[in-house]
């Protein structure tokens, strides 16, 4: 049996599925046990310290009940027919809007390897039976307690997203006027040949980049907020991925002049079309293109490789650079969002979301992306695409 929770759409959203437990005077615990009399009892006990208590009888029904009441902990029984107490905790903890409700895993088994998978499957905690009363409602309040603390911590981490949110989109309207202003004025002195002084002209030259650098990070703000919120439609249609990346080597050939940086590809011909979203997508390679071009010093290489994988249905695509490459500890990291190294110069040369963006994107798409360091020097960043 699939736990399914309820799209936005349909009956309620991840956020509202927390606010509904916010709103309660009393926390909900649901208790899963094939064994009506054990029910019966542990309901009793909790409700008379002030619990609510949803009872339930096998695991299907735990699931079911789970959908309906978003219970703030679950005590859940390992010996059941049919759904067994593992299968359900690795249900709920697999879904991201119920990961993080507690699980106390009640067992009558106090082998190590039961507890071990138990871990496995997701559990907070353990308790054997037959249980004392006291260590129960011990366990129940400490790990109430906790899943307190981490709606708490939830819910600023949202309000903090919104402020950041309404603060950038209402930055978006002036930033763009300052850049279209300063952009028409370079256009006329071009045209008028203009007396500016080489020192004057290359202030506008600086604020312009300035500001367009400026414009690209709050549509990169507010395009990650969108995906993360589900709320970026993608435009999918048939394209040609191999025309993506010469548009894209194109658009940043000024960038790979002046860093004296050569730009190579590894194109198979006749690729298979693959159904995409072509602005997103692109914007996806020149993000991973220009992060190559950051890290990579005159002299250095940068190559674009794409090439099909029949059996999975995919497409991959590889961007290598002979940069400095990333630090074991920050690979795993580094599609997090404003997350920039520890490194105090990669720092100073992002705003570390263009590759949360990416992330983000591919994953939309229904791909995967990740990075590795070659062989010697460099990096490596890998996407996969499904082509249908």
């Amino acid at each position: 049996m699939k736990l399914s929770i309820p799209q936005k759409k349909e009956v309620e959203t991840a956020s509202q599925f927390m606010n509904r437990t916010e709103e309660r005077t009393r926390p909900v615990i649901l208790v899963v046990d094939d064994e009506p009399r054990i029910v019966e009892n542990m309901q009793a006990l909790l409700e008379k310290k002030g619990f609510e208590v949803v009872p339930s009888f096998s695991g299907g029904e735990g699931l079911s009940k789970l959908k309906q009441v978003g219970p703030d902990l679950i005590i859940l029984d390992v010996m059941m027919p049919e759904i067994d107490g593992f299968q359900v905790c690795r249900q709920v903890k697999s879904n991201s809007e119920t990961r993080s409700i507690p699980i106390l895993l009640l067992t009558a088994l106090n082998q190590t390897e039961e507890k071990v998978k138990g871990l496995e499957a997701g559990a907070d905690d353990f308790l054997t039976k037959p249980f004392e009363n006291a260590e129960l409602l011990a366990r129940v309040k400490a790990h109430l307690r906790a899943k307190r603390l981490h709606d708490d911590l939830k819910k600023m981490e949202q309000l903090k997203d919104s402020l950041t949110h309404m603060i950038v989109h209402d930055l978006k309207a002036p930033v763009t006027a300052i850049n279209g202003g300063l952009g028409a004025i370079l256009s006329r002195v071009e045209e008028n040949g203009g007396n500016l002084t080489e020192e004057m002209k290359n202030l506008l030259n600086n604020s312009y980049t300035g500001s367009t650098k400026l414009i690209n990070l709050v549509n990169d703000i507010l395009d990650v907020s969108r995906l993360e919120e589900n709320k970026f439609p993608l435009d999918k249609k048939e394209a040609d991925i191999a025309g993506l990346v010469d548009s894209c080597l194109i658009l940043l050939e000024p960038q790979r002049r002046k860093g004296e940086i050569e730009f190579l590809k590894n194109i198979p011909k006749d690729l298979p079309k693959v159904i995409l979203d072509e602005s997103i997508i692109s914007r996806v390679l020149i993000n991973l293109i220009s992060n190559g071009l950051k890290f990579t010093d005159p002299g250095g290489k940068i190559t674009v490789s794409l090439e099909p994988v029949p059996l999975e249905k995919q497409i991959k695509c590889v961007v290598e650079d002979t940069g400095s490459g990333i630090p074991d500890g920050d690979r795993d990291k580094i599609f997090d969002k404003y997350f920039q190294g520890n490194n105090l110069e990669v720092s100073r040369k992002g705003q570390g979301l263009g590759l949360s963006f990416c992330r983000m994107a591919i994953e939309a798409h229904g791909g995967k992306i990740w990075a590795e360091n070659k062989e010697g020097k460099g990096s490596r960043f890998i996407f996969r695409l499904p082509l249908i």
